[in-house]
């Protein structure tokens, strides 16, 4: 079945995102961060390597769904408040974005189940 970002979530200027495609770094797969804990995820999209990366106004991010070759998972949409030139460091400050978060039901759903 083919799916249109454009179907589900409505960006009016894309100039104006950086996607983030989260992939293994070499220690963690970014799909770990992104159930375990979404503070830790969200240092990942406001991590500053040697380079600018996110140097547009929004990131628009997408996981790395590793079980599976060439399936990504949304991880937000946000936007980018500041940034410092500090690299190797959470260098941005990040908001995500509320339109963005209607996409985030995975925590209720996994707490609603701890007391089954």
């Amino acid at each position: 079945m083919e799916l249109h970002l454009a179907q589900i979530y409505r960006i009016e200027n894309p100039a104006d995102y950086k996607l983030h495609l989260a992939c293994w770094n070499g220690d963690v797969q970014p799909l770990d961060v992104f159930v375990r804990d979404r503070a830790e995820w969200n240092q990942w999209n406001a991590w500053r390597g040697v380079r600018d990366d996110f140097s547009r106004e929004f990131i628009f991010a997408l996981i790395d769904f590793y079980p599976e070759e060439d399936r990504w998972l949304f991880g937000g949409a946000y936007q980018v408040l500041s940034r410092k030139a500090t690299n190797h460091s959470p260098s941005y400050k990040i908001k995500l974005l509320e339109e963005s978060q209607s996409f985030e039901t995975f925590p209720q759903a996994a707490q609603s189940r701890e007391g089954i």
